[in-house]
């Protein structure tokens, strides 16, 4: 799938367009040998989208098929709708191949900067455990006169039903990213494959 064509399609529609959720459902199809040739480019930034309130999508959709970094551009901020109240982001693409290894900490820092105004610190690498990961501030939190009506936000990694290990099951994680929210007035859930299993 080209999301180009998808975005072309979204254009008709975008003055009336209040909800959108966009899954991938290619992992079962033979035609596709390698997740690399399942999706390329991105939707671009939707802030021009002023009707839309509801979205679900993943990282890869909204970042392209870039590895994330410590520096990745654009910012949520400068990519969501203005008028957003709630943001589901589902892990779909998490095991595309150029974007293994980037649920961690580098998936924190999309939230981080959105949320709380914070990034990963300049000696951060993927090799720094997750007990020596530490954020610097840089400002107020963008999503604030970015998407000021922005209610909740949703991180959805059960998708690809993954064993219950990973960033998002260290003991940590998902309370800091509840607490940002929280303290933000944003209502903030982490869905997880395995509940009944305690953190690591």
């Amino acid at each position: 799938m080209d999301p180009a064509d998808l975005r072309a399609g979204l254009e008709l529609v975008r003055p009336t367009l209040a909800h959108l959720i966009v899954r991938f459902d290619g992992y079962d199809n033979d035609m596709i040998e390698d997740n690399l040739n399942g999706c390329t480019g991105s939707l671009g930034s939707l802030s021009n989208f002023t009707a839309l309130v509801t979205l679900e999508v993943s990282i890869a959709l909204l970042f392209g098929q870039t590895r994330l970094s410590t520096s990745q551009k654009p910012s949520l901020a400068e990519i969501l709708p203005p008028r957003l109240r709630q943001l589901t982001i589902n892990d779909d693409r998490w095991d595309h191949s150029v974007l293994l290894h980037t649920e961690g900490p580098l998936t924190m820092a999309v939230f981080k900067d959105f949320f709380a105004g914070e990034r990963l610190t300049d000696d951060w690498t993927e090799d720094t455990e997750l007990e020596d990961t530490k954020w610097v501030k840089f400002g107020d939190p963008p999503w604030r006169t970015a998407t000021p009506e922005f209610q909740e936000f949703v991180l959805d990694t059960r998708i690809q039903g993954r064993a219950s290990y990973g960033y998002w099951y260290e003991k940590g994680p998902k309370e800091d990213l509840q607490s940002m929210c929280a303290g933000e007035g944003i209502k903030c859930s982490v869905l997880r494959a395995y509940e009944d299993e305690p953190d690591l």
